[in-house]
Parts: C-alpha cells; sequence; structure tokens
C-alpha cells in the first residue's frame, strides 16, 4: 500500500522538519565520500514572499522533500534547491516537486525554470535532463539548465 504523498506550498521551512531528514547525495568523489548542501537559513525567511515559492512533500504526514523557487529578473524562476529524502529517492516525489514550480512559475506569467548543478552531482543532472531541463553552460564547476515552457 502507497503512503499518502501530500504537496504544500508553504511561507517558511521549519528546520525542526528536517529533524528525520537525510538530503546527502552521492557525488562523483572517492568512495564513502558523501556530502549534502547545508539548511539555508534564508529559505525561514518570509522577506521574499512575493518573488518566491517553497513547497513540502510529505509522505504519510512525514517530511520527505521540498524546493525553493525564486523570480530572478528575467522572466523565469530559478530552483534554488530541491531536495528528497535519501530513503525516498527514485519513487517519482522530485517529479512532483518540479511539477509543483513549473504550476507556480506558470501562474506567476513566467516563461521556464532554471537551476544550477554542482558538475559533480551526476545524478541531479541526469534526473533535469529527463525532466526537459536544456544544458546552457558549465563555468566553475556548475552546470546551467533551463527549461522553457512551451507557449
Amino acid at each position: 500500500m502507497n503512503p499518502f504523498v501530500e504537496v504544500e506550498r508553504v511561507e517558511t521551512l521549519d528546520p525542526m522538519w528536517f529533524a528525520d531528514c537525510d538530503f546527502s547525495f552521492e557525488l562523483s568523489r572517492p568512495a564513502g565520500q558523501r556530502d549534502a548542501y547545508p539548511f539555508d537559513p534564508a529559505h525561514e525567511s518570509s522577506r521574499l514572499a512575493g518573488d518566491r515559492m517553497i513547497a513540502v512533500l510529505r509522505v504519510g504526514r512525514r517530511m520527505a522533500g521540498y524546493i525553493v523557487c525564486q523570480i530572478d529578473g528575467r522572466g523565469t524562476a530559478e530552483v534554488r534547491r530541491l531536495e528528497i529524502d535519501r530513503r525516498r529517492r527514485n519513487q517519482g516525489l522530485g517529479r512532483r516537486l518540479v511539477r509543483e514550480a513549473k504550476d507556480w512559475a506558470r501562474e506567476c506569467g513566467l516563461s521556464g525554470l532554471r537551476l544550477a548543478t554542482l558538475g559533480n552531482n551526476r545524478a541531479a543532472g541526469n534526473f533535469f535532463g529527463r525532466r526537459g531541463f536544456r544544458l546552457d553552460g558549465y563555468k566553475a564547476g556548475v552546470f546551467q539548465w533551463h527549461l522553457p515552457f512551451e507557449a
């Protein structure tokens, strides 16, 4: 039986929601070394409430992932962070969050999404490539991606 999956837009992220989550990822590095993006306290602030969207994803009422997007001033939204708990990856949850980001960006009248991935995080690059994001460039160890919306 599949637990109930819920995506909810929120005003702020509560660090307490992360207590049970493991957002680490495997990089193209020597075996055994892992890393994770640190929690970004800027996502707790509501100072950019009109220009950004935060959505959390829960599975069976437990936090399983989140996405943070911000209007970037180029007519698109930047995906600032998308993370899925390691125990819940490969279950379609990331796709749900990308869909939420696309819905929000379209509601705002934007023309697409942009994001950056670390060059040594191949899993992220593969994921976004499969979602239709196009590689825009590579600089200083970071890949730039763009997903234009169809007219």
